[in-house]
Order: structure tokens, then C-alpha cells, then sequence
């Protein structure tokens, strides 16, 4: 099976080509049989959550057979492309159940996901081949000494700990304009890959940075949590005197922060802070002292303070006063917490809760765990140590 898109030469904001699809060349039974169908997208509007149009076109695609019983011309395109309609486990009924996502899909929102998730992006991921794993954590290593000739070599032993991940769900509901689903291909693909990807990042955000154990976190507890929880002060740098706000802290606040850092920390370390303090500290501090710097990384330039790179949080504080809270994190995340990914994306879609509006039920779930497990202790500071408003 081959594939051509050929564009209208006639000037316009919208460009409507003819996609084409032909079996590839061999025996067969009958004449090849042409089919054309409608692509509408805009010029210059490339889809962010694709790498291309086509495959944004395949999720169109995807979305027409799962929303739309009686699209038939969507569903023949599927069979003859590859792209499979499976049924979740446990779903009894296909149009009103649910339907895992297919790989083209699931890389939209991946990709999304990635570029949004600042937890997902920076602390270290693992595969969960099931609902619960643990891996080994080395507490207490080896140290290296001096021995004098045919003296004894004094045994050592490397203390272990676990690391456990139990998968949670986590589901995100949206809906959208039946005509949007009928008609706009590229588009309805494009836009539910966003949607999803946005809520499920900011979900998973929301739990690595600020989750308290509770159900709402998903019994997740987060980092600026556990910073201040009484167990982990070597990591809690407190801020000077009265510096309780972005616009109060100081070069010599931010150094004490790099000073607490361990050293294997720093190589991969960065700077977590919300846009507001990104604005209101590190850009003011930067501008009188030059400690602020652009480095060219592709489409956009990246942010870094004193040469190390800076991530936007949101799920970090901004405005107001900031006392005992956690204000700026610094270090490397992968050494001190851990995704657990258990199972990609499912989408489910219904057309009759949303009935009266004439639109289109879509819920995204999926399945992790985090589990933050390296801030060190009282005495001994961990690769993420963080600023407290004082």
C-alpha cells in the first residue's frame, strides 16, 4: 500500500490536497481501486505532536473510526493502513468502549508529554513489566585505602536498599465538536494528543513536585515535600533573612544552594523554578551581574544561571510570600527520583454523554508511579537540595 497527497495550486489559507492510496505493485485478483478523501490543514500549521502530516493524518484517522460508528470510509482506511482498532482489555463494546491508542498516536503524545512533563523529562523512567517492581538501590559503597606489603585487606560490605513503584491510574476527560471529528482529520488527531499529553504532564508535575501522600496525589509523595519534612534538612538551604519573595533573593542565596549540592550531582544538575521566579530572580540577578546566559539548543534558545541549564515549573511557587517553602530547586533529578511507566495510553470515547451539545467524549489514561527516593538526610545532602523562603 502507497500513499500520495497532491495540494491544490490555488492560493488560499486553507489547503485542501486529495490523499491518494493505491495497493503497491504485484498480483492480484482485481484492478487496483483508487479511493480520495479530504485532508484539511493550514499553511505554515505544522502539528506539533507529529513529526508529519501523515502521521497526524493516521491519528485523524484513528480518531474517525473510534468516534464515528458508521464512518465507514475511516475504518476501511485503518484496515488497509495498518493501524489497528484494538479494544482495551476489559472493554466489551468498541464504539462505546474503549480502544488502545496506536503507536502513531501514542508518539503525539509522547512527544507532547516530554516537552511539557518536567518531572518525565528529568528524573529517571523505568518499564513496569507489572502493577508493582522494586529495584535495588546501593546505600553504603565501597571506600578505597592504602595497604602496606602483605597486609590484610579489610572486607567490606555494600549496604542495599529497595525501590518500590506501584502503578496508579490516572485518566484525563475532554471532549470535542462532532463536525470537528468528521471533517478536520489532521486537526481532531492533533488536538486530542495535546489535550491529553497536557493533562496527563501537568498530573504527573503536580505529584513529583508537590505530592502530600494523599489520594489526591495518588498516595504520591513529592519533592518540595519532602524537603521540609524534618528528615532531610542537610538538603533545605534557608534563604537570608527576610527573603521570602523572588524579588528578595539574592546571588548569594543561589550560591548557597550550589554549595549544598554534592559534587556527583552537579555534572547533570539543573535550576527548577516556576516562569514567575525565572522573571523575577534569575532574570533581574542576571541582568546586573551577567550570571544569566542563551545557549542555541535547535528551535529555541535554552536558559541557564551561572552555566547551568534552567527548567520552568509550574507546579512550583510564584507570587506571595514564600516562607518555609521550598522557592528554587537545584541538582540532578534522575539521581533523586524515579517514573515508573506502566502502561501507555488508552483512550476511551463516547457520543452520548456529551450528547446535547452535539460533541464527542474522549478520556486518556494511563498508568505510573514516582517515588522520590534520594534527598539525602540530616546530615548528608541529596542530589536535589532546594531554597526555603525565610
Amino acid at each position: 500500500m502507497w500513499c500520495r497527497a497532491r495540494y491544490s495550486d490555488r492560493p488560499s489559507s486553507a489547503i485542501t490536497p486529495t490523499f491518494s492510496c493505491r495497493p503497491a505493485r504485484g498480483p492480484a485478483s482485481s484492478p487496483g481501486r483508487k479511493s480520495t478523501m479530504p485532508i484539511k490543514t493550514y499553511a505554515g500549521a505544522r502539528p506539533r505532536a507529529f513529526d508529519d502530516d501523515e502521521s497526524a493524518f493516521k491519528a485523524g484517522m484513528f480518531f474517525r473510526a473510534a468516534m464515528h460508528k458508521g464512518d465507514e470510509v475511516a475504518r476501511a482506511w485503518c484496515a488497509k493502513n495498518g493501524v489497528i482498532l484494538q479494544k482495551a482489555q476489559g472493554e466489551t463494546s468498541g464504539i462505546a468502549g474503549g480502544f488502545l491508542v496506536p503507536i502513531e498516536v501514542e508518539a503525539g503524545i509522547i512527544k507532547i508529554r516530554a516537552l511539557t512533563g518536567t518531572f518525565r523529562r528529568n528524573a529517571a523512567v523505568k518499564r513496569m513489566g507489572a502493577d508493582s517492581r522494586s529495584f535495588p538501590r546501593l546505600d553504603t559503597g565501597l571506600i578505597a585505602a592504602f595497604v602496606g606489603e602483605n597486609a590484610q585487606i579489610a572486607e567490606q560490605d555494600r549496604t542495599w536498599s529497595s525501590v518500590n513503584l506501584n502503578a496508579k491510574k490516572a485518566a484525563a476527560l475532554s471532549r470535542m465538536s462532532s463536525e470537528l471529528g468528521e471533517d478536520e482529520t489532521i486537526d481532531v488527531g492533533q488536538d486530542f494528543a495535546e489535550d491529553a499529553a497536557y493533562a496527563l504532564a501537568a498530573l504527573e508535575d503536580s505529584c513529583g513536585w508537590n505530592g502530600d501522600g494523599t489520594s489526591s496525589y495518588g498516595g504520591i509523595t513529592g519533592v518540595n515535600v519532602k524537603l521540609i519534612d524534618g528528615t532531610h534538612d542537610a538538603g533545605k538551604i534557608v534563604a537570608a533573612t527576610n527573603n521570602d519573595t523572588f524579588d528578595e533573593i539574592t546571588a548569594a542565596d543561589l550560591g548557597a544552594l550550589i554549595a549544598a549540592c554534592p559534587e556527583y550531582a552537579l555534572p547533570s544538575a539543573k535550576w527548577y523554578a516556576s516562569s514567575y521566579a525565572i522573571g523575577r530572580c534569575f532574570a533581574r540577578l542576571g541582568a546586573t551581574a551577567a550570571g544569566m546566559t542563551m545557549t542555541a539548543t535547535g528551535a529555541r534558545p535554552a536558559m541557564q544561571y551561572l552555566s547551568w541549564p534552567i527548567e520552568p515549573v509550574p507546579s512550583l511557587p510564584g507570587a506571595g510570600d514564600q516562607s518555609a517553602k521550598v522557592m528554587i530547586a537545584f541538582g540532578d533529578l534522575s539521581l533523586a527520583a524515579t517514573l515508573g511507566d506502566r502502561r501507555g495510553v488508552t483512550v476511551q470515547t463516547t457520543a452520548n454523554r456529551y450528547l446535547e451539545y452535539d460533541q464527542i467524549g474522549c478520556r486518556a489514561t494511563e498508568r505510573f508511579d514516582i517515588n522520590v527516593h534520594d534527598l539525602g538526610s540530616n546530615t548528608v545532602a541529596g542530589p536535589i537540595v532546594g531554597l526555603i523562603g525565610n
